[in-house]
């Protein structure tokens, strides 16, 4: 019997084909909530440089209350989750000019219970 995924693992895979191919998503547990961490590389004359970094938070509120969703109401919290991605990434800037070296910039988009569970 496959062992059921865990709500962290449910919306990372979700979140993942969001964004561009080759795009590193990390997620991890915070205080109840979730983190996913996405960054990628910035091309070919920038090879060594990447991209600012995307932290997609989720409260605890969001976490709690997918994970008692059934299928249906899941694949409806999921829609709304990319589509909230997809949209904060037509907006978003990739590039900055940090040297390697350095830690690229951290944007954090805090996603809201009404984003994934509008009334």
């Amino acid at each position: 019997m496959a062992e059921e995924k865990s709500v962290r693992e449910l919306i990372e895979d979700v979140v993942r084909p969001v964004f561009r191919p080759g795009a590193v998503v990390q997620s991890s547990d915070m205080q109840g909530g979730l983190l996913l961490a996405a960054s990628w590389r910035l091309g070919v004359q920038r090879m060594d440089n990447w991209s600012r970094e995307i932290h997609l938070i989720l409260p605890p509120e969001v976490v709690e209350r997918y994970a008692k969703l059934n299928d249906k109401g899941k694949a409806k919290a999921n829609a709304n989750l990319v589509s909230y991605v997809r949209l904060k990434l037509e907006t978003f800037r990739p590039e900055h000019d940090r040297p390697r070296f350095l830690l690229p910039p951290v944007e954090v988009w805090a996603v809201k219970f009404e984003e994934v569970f509008p009334k």
